[in-house]
């Protein structure tokens, strides 16, 4: 057909017109899909690719138990005590099971993971008794959240586990400025293949995150509950005096010595779907623990691990002072057996009989350190280990 003049013109194609799979990446002009052009919520997380790494997506620290500056702990059980970094076992009342906790390395996929071992069993769980491991959080990274408002957002949490128990453990998220909990059950096989929990907690619109560096939210896994902590909700957020509740039908982990339970690649992220766990290398783990515990040599330290520098002010006390990586998130505390380290001023060595800190900081930390005597006044020392491996000095500022 032949036309005088300009031809006819034509509508536009619309998208029904266009059927799937007939415009290829080649027929698209180099920077024609911009922004603009998209509408809004069209790009979701189920078309990026797994590939493409959302960084900082993950709330909880250390997650792939990569960092344990403090090393294998034994006889644990009495009190509190830390394995990998961020992930704290603590009790309540009157426990009497002692537990190994250390690095392991059965998760596939996890460059390491949290492994507990009963070693003194508990098969009379007295009331008043609980054993967790939990992680805190810090109040002012989770500001986003906005809990305490009608937007608060879900999270969903997920971890892979392993064990030889076979029950019912319970799994608490709680806000400690708020005084709310949200309990949940995690029942285990206890045929130690590995166990892929998921769960998506809705926001709370009645809660409270205040915005400081305090304690913002913790995440415990109950692994035994006495009967004073079996009542509460599950299911929901609910106000709470102190924050361990809801553990219903939770088993007792503790009844027989060699029971074992190992867990990695542990993630909290905002969102009502669980995503692949972020992956992050482990110099940026390392710097975020570091903001609450550093220890020099990572538990590693021999005769050459230089923990800090001063000066004698005496026949037998130097002042030392020490500078942690990064910015801690409080004032520093040190913990360490004096007995461990020495003074050494480069003409000889001397036993450290006491250590102490005398000013603190976020940056920076002073030591007094004492000796039995042999200084000479005013010339440079400097604190280091004895010579045996696996030596702590911890600096510390830990929720």
């Amino acid at each position: 057909m032949s036309y005088l003049g300009a031809p006819p013109a034509r509508a536009p194609l619309s998208s029904a017109q266009i059927e799937d799979g007939t415009i290829a990446t080649i027929d698209l002009a180099a920077g024609a899909v911009t922004t603009a052009k998209i509408t809004d919520a069209n790009v979701t997380a189920a078309k990026v690719s797994s590939d493409v790494s959302q960084l900082g997506k993950n709330l909880i620290i250390n997650g792939a138990m990569t960092v344990a500056q403090r090393g294998t702990q034994t006889g644990v059980g009495a009190s509190g005590g830390y394995h990998n970094d961020q992930f704290r076992y603590t009790a309540t009342g009157t426990p009497t099971a002692r537990f190994t906790t250390s690095k392991g390395t059965g998760i596939t996929g996890a460059p390491g993971s949290q492994r507990i071992i009963v070693t003194t069993a508990d098969s009379a769980l007295a009331a008043g008794v609980y054993y967790s491991m939990t992680t805190n959080i810090e109040g002012q990274n989770l500001q986003h959240l906005g809990y305490g408002t009608a937007s608060a957002k879900a999270m969903t949490y997920q971890a892979v586990f392993k064990t030889d128990w076979a029950g019912t453990m319970t799994l608490v998220f709680s806000q400690p400025d708020g005084s709310r909990y949200y309990a949940t059950p995690v029942a285990l096989e206890g045929d130690e293949s590995q166990e892929v929990f998921t769960f998506t907690l809705s926001g709370d619109a009645s809660g409270q995150i205040d915005n400081n560096t305090g304690n913002g939210f913790v995440v415990s896994l109950m692994l035994a509950a006495g009967s004073n902590f079996q009542g509460g909700t599950t299911g929901a957020w609910a106000a709470s005096n102190n924050n361990i509740l809801g553990a219903h039908n939770t088993g007792n982990f503790t009844d027989t010595i060699g029971n074992y339970i190992e867990f990695s690649l542990v993630q909290l992220e905002v969102g009502s779907v669980a995503t692949d766990f972020e992956h992050e290398p482990i110099s940026v783990t390392l710097a975020k623990c570091q903001r609450y515990l550093y220890v020099p040599g990572a538990g590693a330290a021999s005769a050459n691990e230089i923990v800090g520098q001063g000066i004698a002010s005496s026949t037998t006390v130097a002042l030392v002072k020490a500078y942690p990586p990064v910015e801690m998130r409080a004032a520093i505390a040190v913990t360490a057996t004096a007995g461990d380290w020495k003074l050494n001023d480069g003409t000889a060595s001397f036993d450290v009989t006491a250590l102490a800190a005398s000013v603190a900081g976020r940056r920076s930390i002073r030591l007094t350190v004492t000796v039995a005597s042999g200084l000479t006044q005013y010339r440079d020392c400097e604190l280091i280990a004895d010579g045996t491996a696996n030596r702590i000095l911890a600096f510390t500022a830990e929720l």
